[in-house]
């Protein structure tokens, strides 16, 4: 699609929207498809942070790299055969799809990695990571059986 980005557009070009005084998730007049915003309300904060459709490309490149991130995190140990699949993955339509039009679940799937990473060293801030993912958008929540594997101990005292 052009221009390129297309799910992150709805969210930036919400931001203008927001600046003119109005609600992206009723009406969004500044996304170039006339597309409401269909993510959680808290993707409205980043007119805070003065984001605009300028800032399309630079957020998009951040959310593909961070993606490739959380791949490479979790794959430290890996097989021969666990790479060649995942290598297989990554030339998937659907992962092609979702880099073109740099949607948000290649973040998510970053913020979970790097739960996942974390939960080894730090369950606190394992568990910070994945109330953003979950507040940011709401699947990852099943991500809180990871802590069920913790002794009941370690997850009460956050370690």
């Amino acid at each position: 699609m052009s221009p390129a980005f297309a799910d992150l557009r709805v969210i930036t070009h919400a931001a203008d929207s927001v600046r003119s005084g109005l609600d992206p998730l009723i009406s969004n007049p500044a996304d170039p498809w006339g597309r409401l915003l269909n993510y959680p309300r808290i993707w409205q904060s980043l007119c805070v942070l003065s984001v605009n459709k300028s800032h399309a490309l630079l957020l998009g490149l951040g959310i593909i790299f961070s993606f490739l991130a959380g791949v490479v995190m979790i794959l430290p140990h890996a097989s021969n055969m666990s790479i060649l699949l995942v290598v297989a993955a990554l030339a998937s339509p659907a992962f092609l799809l979702g880099v073109e039009r740099a949607n948000i679940d290649l973040l998510i799937f970053f913020l979970l990695a790097t739960t996942i990473v974390l939960a080894r060293k730090s369950v606190a801030f394992s568990e910070a990571v994945l109330l953003l993912a979950t507040i940011l958008k709401l699947f990852p929540a099943f991500g809180f059986a990871l802590f069920l594997r913790l002794c009941k101990r370690r997850f009460l005292i956050c370690q």
